[in-house]
């Protein structure tokens, strides 16, 4: 179920700039292969079939793969990785950010791996809620989102 990402993806907003490329999650160990688009990505994903939602490992513990397809390359050595819990019930509230962290890049790469990232919930992480993730670039500006996807977490 990867496509709905893809409009997701190439949505335009104050923060994310023209165009924004595509973040997947998975339950399973991803091969760094770089993609030359994200419709390949997805394409890739599919024949895995995933994403489907990310299994606990371990009590209060997933561990997540991501996949980061950019429209173009970041030109930064390290980008943050956020994370927003978007399963709120009252839609007048704002979705909750749970956490964020720097992850190392090659400024040239247009497809990242992010590989047995654990998230816990110690940090308010919970079975049955959707997340999204945002990978963004600091600026003088403020930081700009360069992909986005969202991922759910199971028991």
């Amino acid at each position: 179920m990867l496509a709905p990402w893809l409009p997701l993806a190439a949505k335009s907003s104050p923060d994310r700039g023209p165009r924004t490329g595509l973040i997947v999650a998975s339950s399973v160990y991803l091969l760094a292969t770089p993609f030359d688009s994200a419709a390949l990505l997805v394409e890739a994903m599919t024949r895995l079939r995933q994403p489907q939602p990310v299994k606990a490992c371990c009590g209060g513990a997933w561990r997540v793969h991501f996949a980061v397809q950019l429209e173009r390359p970041s030109g930064a050595e390290t980008l943050d990785l956020e994370f927003y819990d978007v399963s709120i019930s009252d839609p007048s509230e704002r979705r909750a950010r749970m956490f964020c962290s720097e992850i190392a890049t090659n400024p040239g790469d247009m497809t990242i791996f992010v590989n047995d990232f654990v998230i816990f919930t110690d940090l308010g992480f919970a079975a049955g809620h959707e997340y999204e993730g945002l990978v963004r670039r600091r600026s003088g500006s403020g930081p700009r989102t360069l992909a986005i996807g969202r991922f759910t977490l199971s028991e």
